[in-house]
């Protein structure tokens, strides 16, 4: 079942953090699922100065987002 809003999020990921290194694409596709969840990861990543992004919410993810 597809959502405006998730749609709404998928699309705000991607003209935001689209063309930052790291971050890559997420389907527009309204779905709720990982691909949404990783891109919001990637971006908090990425806010946080984090260059090598990943899929997880890892130690050095954690440090950052503690210090922050």
């Amino acid at each position: 079942m597809a959502g405006q809003m998730v749609l709404k999020t998928q699309q705000w990921l991607n003209s935001t953090y689209g063309n930052k290194t790291g971050f890559g694409s997420v389907k527009e596709t309204g779905n709720t699922g990982w691909g949404t969840i990783n891109a919001l990861i990637r971006a908090l990543q990425i806010e946080l100065g984090i260059t090598a992004t990943a899929n997880n919410f890892g130690s050095g993810t954690q440090s950052r987002f503690k210090s922050r």
